[in-house]
């Protein structure tokens, strides 16, 4: 499958990676009035992100649009979250699944790179490596700059999103999870019919959890909760939530 990489939007993890300030930042001052062009006039007059750039803040804009502004019933949600305190590894892992849905890049480093490689044993990430792997899984004719400078990227964007940790070395780290975020996860994805029946493969759980002792503590704790009710026989596995909306659930939790 062509992806495009130097012609289309996911050409943003080259310029503005994870962006965790900018990103609560326009969360907390999203209006679901408001169109595209009358959020980003309002964020350069009110200064939401502080004294940056033009150039970055006009990549900026468009890109927390794709992640977040799309969704106005999960920025709702995690607006009232913030109010009642929306801290540490939960808003990381939040942003995780949204550069997740927003860009296939992303998605394929933190959902199927960084958990294939762990599971060979392999915890320390590189970027060189990651480029050679990059250029082989996607993009044969990508300039060596260009694909050094996303390599990069894409892992500063993993290690500020919680996935790995440290500086010049990099090395995969199992973030911790609250049932709140797990919650959030799994009715975003209800959220977009995603199948429930699919969900313990998918790169937005690979991502987060690669041992399935946790993941099944994980949901049986959301099932003692009430969240939902799940069925894991073997290779067979169901979920079904128990409220029609994420925004019912967590005004319930």
């Amino acid at each position: 499958m062509k992806t495009g990489i130097v012609t289309n939007e996911h050409m943003t993890m080259l310029r503005i990676a994870a962006r965790m300030d900018e990103s609560r930042s326009y969360i907390r001052n999203y209006n679901p009035g408001c169109s595209q062009k009358e959020l980003k006039a309002k964020a350069w007059e009110e200064q939401w992100f502080g004294f940056i750039p033009e150039s970055i803040f006009i990549r900026l804009m468009p890109a927390l649009y794709n992640r977040f502004g799309k969704y106005p019933e999960m920025i709702s949600v995690l607006q009232q979250w913030m109010d009642t305190g929306l801290e540490g590894f939960d808003f990381k892992l939040i942003c995780n699944l949204h550069i997740q849905l927003s860009d296939p890049y992303y998605r394929w480093l933190s959902g199927d790179y960084i958990p294939d490689r762990l599971k060979n044993g392999l915890n320390e990430i590189t970027s060189a490596t990651t480029a050679f792997d990059f250029k082989r899984r996607f993009e044969k004719n990508i300039k060596s700059n260009t694909l050094k400078h996303l390599a990069v990227n894409l892992l500063d964007t993993a290690t500020d999103t919680g996935l790995l940790k440290g500086a010049t070395q990099k090395f995969v780290q199992t973030p911790p999870i609250s049932a709140l975020f797990f919650g959030y996860l799994i009715f975003t994805l209800g959220s977009f019919g995603f199948p429930m029946a699919d969900l313990i493969d998918s790169p937005f759980i690979k991502s987060i959890v690669n041992d399935k002792s946790r993941l099944r503590t994980l949901l049986t704790d959301g099932q003692h909760k009430r969240y939902w009710e799940y069925d894991w026989d073997m290779n067979l596995f169901n979920l079904k939530l128990l409220y029609p909306t994420i925004d019912d659930w967590f005004k319930e939790t």
